[in-house]
């Protein structure tokens, strides 16, 4: 699967809003929601739902206290702070466990049972533009770095089924382990900035996260006129590594309005969609550059 991982380095940039309408310009695509733990790219890619699919990600744990013999064996290896006694008896609390499995190990009579625990949900749509795999997390569960890797692994099934193996995937924010495993299914990396004292900080985030998993890497710089001195700030750096200046798009009043009608970027004429068709080019360069390695 060939797939362009749009990346942002903080929350709020418009890096879903510039996945939909790339959906929309790559179509047929498949597309991949990787923000499981706030899930919003079905907002502006509509279609029928298909059956959730439990998300199975780490293990649960549970002491059967009748076996229990409070030797403390699982109190002493818990790095977490997750096994108290109570009469005597261990006592796992789950909201610390992180499923190690070190106690059930050093547990001498075997009174430690492991079940899968279920993280989330996930679910395939059949959009107008290819299918979206995107996921929802159970409440305080925070697995979603392995979540979407069952989201990645899910979508290489569906790209060999459908024999189209050009994948879109919406990175979660910041830099954290669901951007790494974002970037693992990655072969390029489009970063989206905005034009702003934050801008730059972000940016070298992202791009310290994503170099050492691609070398194809594109820049594209939101409101951009908002703030003329900090877009040549961005400007700078991504020649200064090697990225390449994909598009710079205006800011404009209508998107919030556009967005809250679930509606696409691309229904903006002018600068903002000839900078969404640009972007769309450098994808498709990027992407065929990928099959030519392989």
């Amino acid at each position: 699967m060939r797939a362009l991982a749009v990346l942002s380095g903080k929350g709020g940039t418009g890096k879903t809003s510039v996945t939909a309408a790339l959906a929309s310009l790559l179509a047929p695509i498949l597309t991949v929601d990787c923000d499981v733990d706030a899930a919003n790219l079905g907002l502006l890619l509509p279609g029928p739902e298909g059956p959730g699919v439990p998300a199975a990600a780490g293990l649960s744990v549970r002491v059967e206290r009748d076996a229990c013999n409070g030797c403390l064996r699982c109190v002493e290896v818990c790095r977490f702070g997750a096994v108290r006694m109570l009469d005597g008896r261990a006592l796992i609390d789950a909201a610390r466990c992180e499923g190690c499995t070190a106690c059930a190990i050093s547990c001498p009579v075997g009174a430690i049972e492991l079940s899968t625990r279920v993280a989330g949900q996930y679910w395939v749509r059949e959009t107008a533009h290819g299918p979206l795999v995107h996921a929802e997390l159970e409440v305080g569960r925070d697995n979603s770095g392995h979540v979407v890797s069952i989201l990645l692994q899910r979508a290489r099934q569906l790209a060999a089924e459908r024999a189209n193996d050009l994948a879109l995937l919406d990175g979660p924010p910041g830099i954290g382990c669901p951007v790494h495993a974002t970037l693992s299914g990655a072969t390029a990396v489009l970063l989206v900035a905005e034009a702003s004292r934050f801008g730059l900080h972000d940016v070298e985030r992202a791009l310290a996260v994503s170099r050492p998993f691609t070398e194809r890497l594109g820049l594209v710089v939101n409101r951009a006129d908002l703030w003329p001195e900090g877009t040549r700030q961005l400007e700078r750096l991504a020649a200064s590594q090697g990225m390449d200046l994909v598009a710079r798009l205006p800011f404009d009043r209508r998107v919030p309005e556009l967005l809250a009608r679930r509606q696409l970027l691309l229904e903006l004429d002018g600068p903002m969609r000839s900078g969404l068709e640009l972007t769309a080019e450098w994808a498709r360069g990027a992407l065929r550059a990928e099959q030519g390695a392989a």
